[in-house]
């Protein structure tokens, strides 16, 4: 049974309720199955010991989602009250999404794609979940992910502050030491 949501219920006070995690898998024409497979194995133990409901953007992937209610894509003011409402965010790495998060005092889970499964065309994710490391949880999927819950909300009500110069500067000098090798 797919649980897709319609766009009325994405755009309410909460996506499934008084509790979420939020799961984004972005919008690049990737699959990120791990992710998606390893989050959705355990909703049924994120439920009973959390309280949270799991709400899923799968993007591209191609797995059969079993138990976390999921839409494909959202409209960017879906994504932002996603996030907004959310208790706790799952990202793959994406800075925009991390941000964002952190921003509004979110505790964020980050698990960047990997080119050897073919979720990205390289593993750049890796460096920028290493450059916030001090900010998010590090998980790669097969990792014991209730613990990085349990670590992440720890971390409830922390919140990134950016000099937005400095760090676009940043990411436009690792994205040209990237792609201009």
């Amino acid at each position: 049974v797919k649980k897709v949501l319609s766009k009325s219920k994405v755009l309410g006070k909460h996506i499934l309720g008084d509790y979420m995690i939020f799961v984004s898998v972005g919008t690049q024409k990737f699959q990120f199955n791990r992710l998606l497979l390893a989050v959705d194995s355990e909703v049924t133990v994120l439920e009973k010991m959390f309280g949270l409901k799991v709400f899923m953007q799968t993007g591209y992937s191609t797995c059969e989602i079993q138990h976390a209610q999921y839409k494909r894509f959202l409209s960017p003011k879906e994504f932002s009250n996603a996030i907004s409402n959310s208790d706790l965010v799952i990202t793959h790495a994406g800075v925009g999404t991390i941000m964002m998060a952190l921003k509004q005092s979110k505790p964020v889970i980050v698990a960047p794609r990997l080119k050897k499964y073919n979720e990205h065309v390289d593993d750049h994710r890796v460096e920028i979940a290493q450059q916030l490391s001090d900010k998010v949880v590090d998980y790669m999927p097969g990792d014991d992910l209730i613990l990085c819950v349990k670590s992440a909300l720890q971390h409830k009500g922390q919140s990134i502050t950016t000099n937005t110069p400095a760090f676009a500067s940043y990411i436009e000098r690792f994205i040209k030491e990237t792609f201009n090798d």
